[in-house]
């Protein structure tokens, strides 16, 4: 477990390195194996070795004169939420950048080993573009509402307000049908990803806990069929890491595909990493990793989800979308009675039925 102090000590750590372009620094506060996401779906940076190069390359290669200041710092057992702004000069563009930026990370042994950003920045060409109205810096904000008897607290950069009306929209038809106690915090972030824009329909979701939800938002480009989806999914985790944790692979496969299941159901629309692999390919990769799932084999959530050098992009997703699929259709179970269920259990009757 981390506590304030400690988190407010890594990230005043964090700062001077970027401050002072150190890559040495910055590998003392990560731990040797740590993963460090950059933006949302790109491949991380992994260990000293590859931290270390992207410092040098992004940092030291193309930012000075960097300003930093610390706005807000949530912890919870061994996870933080930061939220910073930031300024620096641009050397490969030739102008001054203006950023808000909010970082997710655990922390093992007072030290980093996964770490993911989510940022917007404000620069001259943001003005000419115009893509985002979320472009501009905000101060986080706290909603606090009861739906189905459960309590949200919406914390956000002031989306649209058809943004939080379809977020609430989706809480309450997820509890109709998957009835669920608990108390959560719904993090609502901007987003200029690329891919979250023109992949996943403006929307982006990462359940940290059970009790706390992140969502990047593409505000000029998300709809409510999109925002239905992603809070149904991030629900579904919720609900079920109530009562199972996450830890295995296993865990991957039973959480995704009852999430994926669950927000089709929901939304009436299959994402699109549900289908990204046919069901006769997903059958070729089962038969590829089912050997792998005992944590000893080096197989990653990360590398079967969201690919790798030997795995397909979200191939983990389509994999477990299918399988749990098979279970529902065959209507011997529904949602209340799966979520409940251990992710062995889950994973071997779903493929008695594949």
């Amino acid at each position: 477990m981390v506590t304030l102090k400690e988190a407010r000590i890594l990230l005043k750590k964090y700062a001077d390195a970027w401050v002072n372009r150190d890559p040495n620094a910055i590998i003392k506060i990560f731990e040797p194996d740590a993963e460090y996401w950059e933006t949302a779906f790109a491949r991380p940076f992994k260990g000293h070795k590859g931290i270390r190069k992207y410092w040098v390359d992004k940092v030291i290669g193309q930012e000075k004169d960097i300003k930093f200041r610390l706005l807000n710092v949530y912890v919870q057992k061994d996870n933080v939420i930061a939220e910073w702004y930031a300024e620096f000069y641009d050397m490969v563009n030739d102008y001054n950048v203006k950023m808000k930026e909010v970082a997710l990370f655990k922390v093992r042994k007072g030290r980093i080993y996964n770490y993911r950003e989510y940022w917007s920045s404000k620069h001259p060409q943001s003005y000419i573009k115009r893509l985002n109205k979320e472009d501009i810096p905000l101060e986080l904000q706290i909603q606090k509402v009861s739906i189905n008897g459960n309590n949200y607290d919406l914390i956000y950069h002031k989306p649209l307000k058809r943004i939080l009306d379809w977020i609430q929209s989706a809480l309450i038809e997820s509890g109709k049908v998957l009835p669920s106690s608990m108390n959560a915090r719904i993090i609502i972030l901007p987003t200029n990803d690329a891919f979250v824009r023109d992949h996943l329909g403006g929307i982006s979701g990462y359940t940290l806990d059970n009790k706390t939800v992140l969502l990047s938002v593409y505000n000029s480009k998300v709809d409510k069929t999109s925002i239905v989806s992603t809070v149904a999914h991030e629900y579904c985790h919720l609900a079920r890491e109530q009562y199972i944790k996450w830890d295995t692979i296993t865990d991957s496969i039973a959480f995704e595909g009852l999430a994926e299941n669950f927000e089709t159901k929901i939304s009436g629309k299959i994402p699109p990493y549900a289908i990204k692999l046919s069901e006769k390919e997903a059958r070729k990769l089962w038969e590829k990793i089912k050997g792998k799932l005992n944590g000893k084999s080096g197989l990653t959530h990360n590398a079967l989800f969201f690919g790798s050098e030997t795995m397909p992009l979200w191939g983990g997703y389509s994999l477990s979308y299918y399988l749990i699929r098979n279970v529902l259709i065959e209507n011997k179970f529904d949602f209340k009675s799966l979520i409940k269920m251990d992710s062995k259990t889950l994973v071997s009757k779903t493929l008695k039925l594949w």
